[in-house]
């Protein structure tokens, strides 16, 4: 995968965020809008992602197993858009757009980057059950995290509520607080 690719996916992504219409090309991937849908086709894989422009708040459904997933993933991640749960029966995964509230990040990441996060943040605080520096999202919901810590070859994170189990390759939606700047002219 070129620049151009990259240009592409991310020319892709903000003009259906923006519902226009598209038609564009290079040699590995094209895209137009089909019926009111933007879609992104690769050469060798056919479809690997859509976007429906008639409706109020924008999704993208994106291909399961496409060499394309990961860089889609990330881009769109940066945009704001959140990956719905995964069927693996199901050959799309849909994300829809998230109002990162003001003050934090959104990642979406392996479990190892939320632990290396919580391990540098609680050594910098003292231990407080009601703090927001890192939330995590749990059946649609965000929860501070109290504890991440990995035992028995799993990554477990503690909210007030719950203890979440998680694999080493799953992928975990969490916010951080940006930090502040402390420089001072």
């Amino acid at each position: 995968m070129g620049k151009h690719d990259l240009a592409l996916l991310q020319t892709f992504i903000q003009e259906s965020i923006e519902s226009k219409h598209i038609l564009f090309s290079y040699q590995n991937l094209k895209a137009h809008t089909v019926c009111n849908n933007n879609q992104l086709i690769a050469i060798n894989e056919g479809v690997i992602a859509t976007a429906p422009l008639a409706t109020p708040d924008p999704t993208f459904l994106v291909k399961s197993g496409s060499l394309y997933e990961g860089l889609i993933h990330r881009l769109l991640i940066e945009h704001s858009f959140i990956p719905g749960n995964r069927n693996i029966q199901e050959p799309f995964r849909s994300y829809e757009y998230f109002q990162v509230p003001p003050g934090y990040h959104l990642n979406c990441t392996f479990p190892s980057e939320l632990w290396q996060a919580w391990w540098k943040y609680s050594r910098r605080i003292q231990y407080s059950l009601l703090s927001t520096e890192l939330l995590i999202r749990v059946r649609n919901s965000w929860y501070p995290i109290r504890d991440c810590l990995i035992t028995e070859g799993r990554f477990r994170v503690k909210t007030l509520g719950s203890e979440i189990a998680l694999f080493e390759r799953e992928s975990v939606l969490w916010l951080n607080k940006l930090e502040l700047s402390t420089t001072s002219t």
